[in-house]
């Protein structure tokens, strides 16, 4: 939020956002690399700030033997991702507490993604998210379709 003029500098300006990590260790020190950055940027420019910082979410940390109860209740619908996702979680604060396993219910290549506004839930999944479930909770393996 910066005023509603094209050629004019403003006064003041208003952003906001919010800041994610891979690791708790790094999530830690965000907010002060934030403030060094956004510090030397406004000196650079003999401008000023004020930052108000909230942590709000944890990192999702997965329990490994949580991991493996899952691949082993996916079967061979199991996908694992390569790569750690940046998605804010409040599923974090439960693992914080109890070992366990942030997993996602695959809807479909094609489907638009979760928080896009044209996202809507393909209700075939749903069977396959039930039988996944009861694997899981049973701790055994059941015939897969």
């Amino acid at each position: 939020h910066a005023g509603k003029s094209d050629n004019v500098i403003p006064a003041e300006v208003e952003f906001g956002g919010t800041t994610r990590a891979l690791s708790p260790e790094i999530a830690a020190g965000l907010e002060d690399r934030m403030r060094q950055i956004i510090g030397g940027v406004c000196a650079a420019h003999g401008a000023s700030y004020q930052m108000d910082y909230a942590a709000r979410y944890q990192v999702s940390v997965n329990d490994p033997d949580a991991v493996q109860m899952a691949k082993e209740a996916a079967g061979e619908n199991f996908e694992w991702l390569e790569k750690p996702i940046m998605a804010s979680e409040d599923f974090a604060f439960y693992l914080e507490k109890v070992p366990g396993v942030l997993a996602f219910l695959g809807v479909g290549m094609d489907a638009p993604k979760l928080h896009c506004s044209n996202y809507n839930f393909n209700d075939a999944a749903l069977g396959a998210g039930i039988e996944y479930f009861v694997r899981l909770v049973c701790g055994k393996a059941l015939q897969t379709r």
